[in-house]
């Protein structure tokens, strides 16, 4: 990698999860358990940014709370 502070695993997690539902949505649908996703992302933000196909709603809300939790501190998604 060239550039190693371009990648941002907290991120690629949700992306490639994404691309994969979009690319195989009925085979994961048949068998899926929305609530196990729910459960390991911790609410139904992941899967309702996928629905809507629009994830980077997901990580502006994080960017978003990072800087009202931490204003004038390090930022952790722009380095």
């Amino acid at each position: 990698m060239e550039n190693p502070d371009a990648f941002y695993p907290v991120t690629a997690g949700p992306i490639v999860f994404a691309a994969i539902m979009q690319r195989h949505n009925d085979e994961i649908g048949r068998d899926a358990r929305p609530e196990w996703l729910d459960k390991l992302f911790g609410s139904t933000a992941l899967r309702d940014a996928i629905a809507a196909k629009n994830i980077s709603s997901l990580f502006q809300s994080w960017i978003d709370g990072q800087d009202a939790y931490l204003p004038g501190k390090i930022d952790l998604y722009h380095r």
